[in-house]
């Protein structure tokens, strides 16, 4: 399905309004990282790249505008579902 960015914090890669075709995960086993999700939490949604995490408990997530949004990590237990990042329809 399609949803929109909103927010800066993935640019210049997506900007504020472009429309992502995202796929949601019946099951994560494994994720690919380096690639980016959607992931769906209490806070909301996020559009971050994954990477792997020091502690296997949590999941780093960077930005691509990562000097106004910093590196963080989430515990893989705050996440509810997962989407994989398919196509994007820029409106610029």
């Amino acid at each position: 399905f399609l949803i929109r960015v909103e927010g800066m914090s993935m640019f210049p890669r997506y900007t504020n309004g472009d429309i992502l075709a995202v796929k949601r995960l019946s099951s994560v086993t494994f994720f690919q990282w380096g690639c980016v999700y959607v992931l769906d939490t209490e806070q909301g949604m996020l559009i971050k790249r994954l990477f792997k995490s020091s502690n296997p408990e949590n999941i780093t997530c960077h930005s691509e505008n990562s000097v106004d949004f910093p590196d963080f990590e989430i515990p893989k237990s705050e996440i509810r579902s997962v989407l994989i990042v398919l196509g994007r329809i820029s409106l610029c």
